[in-house]
């Protein structure tokens, strides 16, 4: 009976999803299209950031790009997830400008926080964490709803669209800045 429903749920095609989801598997391949190559693999409990979800895969940000994982071995997820609101976005091994530069984020991409330090969100950025500003994100809540304003920017200000911000630096319209 368990394999029967797991086969007619697989044969569904699942509805658009913006939210969460948790690997449930102990190992699960991070893939670069439906069925594509294998970008890397993600422990049980990992959480990311679906975009949307068809034909059995959830389609997520992944290393700064996109990816897939199957609908299969994942179970959706309360966790608040932040979108990226700079043209590209440092991700960083510690919550500071100090700490090396693991990768990089860009625009509309959608994340996991993991915790939060001092102005700071850690994210599930590939097979490990990694840190971004909050003055770069806006945070979505545990209903993955926009709350307004941005994540730790009470002013409700927000990076302007075609600058590259940094942690740690202030971007205008269509300048590239880095510390």
């Amino acid at each position: 009976m368990r394999l029967a429903l797991a086969l007619l749920l697989l044969s569904l095609p699942l509805a658009a999803h913006a939210g969460s989801v948790e690997v449930t598997a102990s190992r699960l391949n991070v893939r670069s299209s439906a069925w594509g190559r294998v970008l890397g693999q993600v422990p049980r409990g990992t959480r990311f950031a679906s975009q949307r979800s068809e034909s059995g895969w959830h389609r997520i940000d992944f290393r700064g790009g996109t990816a897939y994982v199957s609908g299969t071995y994942t179970r959706a997820s309360s966790a608040p997830t932040l979108r990226i609101t700079a043209s590209t976005l440092n991700v960083r091994s510690g919550p500071s400008t100090r700490n090396a530069r693991i990768g990089r984020v860009s625009r509309g991409q959608t994340y996991v926080r993991i915790s939060r330090r001092s102005g700071w969100s850690q994210i599930q950025f590939d097979e490990r964490t990694g840190w971004v500003s909050e003055r770069y994100v806006q945070s979505r809540g545990i209903n993955n709803a926009l709350t307004g304003t941005p994540a730790g920017d009470p002013t409700g200000s927000t990076v302007q669209p075609g600058s590259t911000a940094t942690p740690g630096s202030t971007a205008t319209p269509g300048s590239t800045t880095t510390p």
